[in-house]
């Protein structure tokens, strides 16, 4: 793909340095609509754009586009370089866990090197474990991990915040993750209970398989709701789809919630369950329930 680069444009109220056009053939004369290519006795083959020449032009409506375009969505007098379009801070990061029921590790790297590790807990057993959406502030990326730990009788939610800080040195990335909260949840544990989570941009879906009732968790703020309108018997399944509907089944009854946390109205006697687009789910128990039904 070629390049064009302007060194300097100067114009009243607008100064853009470096500018590049990706994947145009246009120069920098065309572009400017000037008639004259750069004076030799400029400094640096710099373009310089006076006033008074400007008087002459007629800019096509290319450029007039291409200055609005860069002064909605990049102010002016905050930018030096327009090399390439903007991207999250954090894109092709990832973090990976591992260890125990009793402590996981968390690591969290990029395509070539990793920015830090450490470990949460101690736990009686985790049984499921979701990251939520991250947000973007400034320099950091901040996101929530939500670990239930249901090892016991009682049931916990840990709540852990996580921060990605863009720095200017080596690693260049400062990860910190700290406890933000833990609350009882209304479920039953175990040592060989089976524990179900799914969740949308606002609501944390979670059961297990010796509780009555699933709950519904606010992110918001930690209200926890428990889910009415199934009989009395363990949680089979709680799945999700990428529009923010999530299924909780208690086999043979399920119902359906919206992006919202409120029941769509879709329920019955019939073990259901959704998919995602990144994710399987184990299916098998699910359709052997049903199949039983």
């Amino acid at each position: 793909m070629k390049t064009q680069t302007c060194k300097t444009l100067k114009l009243p109220m607008v100064n853009l340095q470096n500018l590049v056009l990706p994947g145009s053939d246009l120069n920098c004369r065309r572009f400017l609509h000037a008639n004259a290519p750069p004076s030799p006795a400029s400094p640096g083959g710099e373009l310089r754009a006076q006033s008074s020449a400007l008087n002459h032009m007629s800019p096509s409506p290319f450029v007039l586009g291409v200055f609005l375009a860069l002064a909605t969505v990049f102010p002016l007098h905050a930018q030096n370089s327009i090399a390439q379009p903007l991207t999250a801070i954090d894109t092709n990061v990832f973090a990976m866990y591992n260890g125990s029921p009793t402590s996981v590790t968390w690591t969290v790297c990029a395509a070539k090197a990793c920015y830090g590790t450490g470990t949460i807990g101690p736990f009686a057993a985790v049984g499921a474990m979701l990251e939520g959406v991250p947000t973007v502030t400034g320099n950091a990326v901040t996101r929530y991990l939500y670990v239930v730990d249901s090892g016991d009788a009682g049931v916990k939610l840990y709540v852990y915040k996580r921060t990605d800080t863009v720095i200017s040195t080596f690693p260049y990335k400062r990860i910190r993750v700290t406890l933000h909260k833990n609350i009882d949840l209304p479920l039953t544990g175990g040592s060989s209970v089976s524990t179900f989570m799914a969740a949308n941009a606002k609501y944390i879906f979670i059961g297990t398989s010796l509780s009555d009732r699933a709950v519904e968790v606010n992110k918001s703020n930690l209200a926890v709701t428990e889910l009415s309108g199934f009989q009395s018997h363990g949680v089979t399944s709680i799945t999700s789809n990428e529009y923010g509907y999530v299924t909780v089944t208690q086999s043979p009854d399920y119902a359906v919630y919206d992006p919202e946390g409120i029941s769509t109205g879709y329920d019955g006697p019939i073990s259901t369950f959704m998919l995602g687009t990144t994710q399987a789910v184990p299916a098998k128990s699910i359709l052997i329930g049903a199949a039983d039904e």
